[in-house]
């Protein structure tokens, strides 16, 4: 590749359309590191899901072999089935389409945890193991670069 070829790729680069396909290409990772945290009993910014179940919640989570040590939202199933990850803009938007998402957000969310949403740890192992690679796998097809 020519100096002249390999400016002329930089200089036609959208990075922004660039990152919104790798975000919109690895969304399911997104919603399964969500659903992780979730099953951790963990909010958007890594702080517990409270409040705690009731002990009849916990009775009934125990019969049904469900985790009653901590919140985990999954009861039916529908809230986790219904996350979803996507971009508008520059902004990834995380929600559930379970009816029930208004009642679950009323009650366990706060101003600064939601429970749809990677905290940090989610985030950071999302860059590394499922964005990081999509996204310079696309820079390198429109670039001729390599990463390493």
């Amino acid at each position: 590749m020519t100096i002249n070829k390999l400016l002329s790729n930089f200089q036609s680069l959208d990075t922004d359309k660039v990152a919104i396909e790798s975000i919109t290409e690895t969304s399911m990772q997104r919603v399964e590191l969500n659903r992780e945290q979730l099953g951790n009993g963990l909010r958007s910014d890594g702080s517990e899901i409270l409040p705690s179940y009731s002990p009849y919640t916990v009775q009934i989570k125990k019969l049904k072999g469900q985790e009653s040590r901590f919140v985990t939202v999954k009861d039916t199933g529908a809230f986790w089935a219904g996350i979803r990850s996507d971009v508008n803009g520059l902004r990834i938007i995380d929600y559930s389409t379970d009816p029930k998402s208004d009642k679950l957000k009323k009650k366990y969310e706060t101003s600064k945890g939601k429970l749809t949403g990677l905290n940090q740890d989610s985030k950071n192992e999302y860059i590394v193991k499922d964005l990081r690679p999509v996204f310079n796998n696309k820079i390198s097809k429109l670039t001729g670069l390599k990463f390493k």
